[in-house]
């Protein structure tokens, strides 16, 4: 199972041109991978299109997200976080996204974030190299 955090998703969804085309490409030629996400990938991929009314995009994700596996947020994920900022000061975020991926065993994590991918190398990977 490979968790994507919300860049994957926003990207996919709301990016044409070049950038969009290569994480829609990465989905599509992994379509045999079980993908999932989190309560905070709901979150935020939902900010912008409530910030702008756009009801046509949030029904969008909603559809979206009833086709990924949703991986419960429980006070271990927030403690594992706690110790992934405190040891390598990654920001908040980050951390929930990595420690949900890990306590899930989930085989790695796909972000948009090259910061992140170098951060957890073999586990965070770049979809955009």
């Amino acid at each position: 199972m490979i968790y994507l955090d919300s860049g994957v998703l926003i990207y996919s969804t709301e990016l044409d041109g070049d950038v969009g085309n290569a994480v829609r490409q990465r989905l599509a030629e992994s379509s045999d991978q079980q993908f999932c996400i989190s309560p905070l990938v709901v979150m935020e991929c939902l900010v912008k299109p409530m910030r702008d009314h756009d009801y046509r995009l949030q029904d969008h994700y909603h559809r979206l997200f009833g086709q990924l596996e949703r991986l419960p947020l429980e006070q271990d994920v927030f403690v594992r976080a706690a110790q992934l900022r405190a040891d390598s000061g990654v920001g908040m975020q980050d951390a929930i996204h990595v420690a949900a991926a890990q306590r899930h065993d989930c085989g790695g994590l796909w972000t948009t974030d090259a910061r992140l991918a170098k951060q957890y190398p073999g586990f965070a990977h770049n979809v955009l190299v």
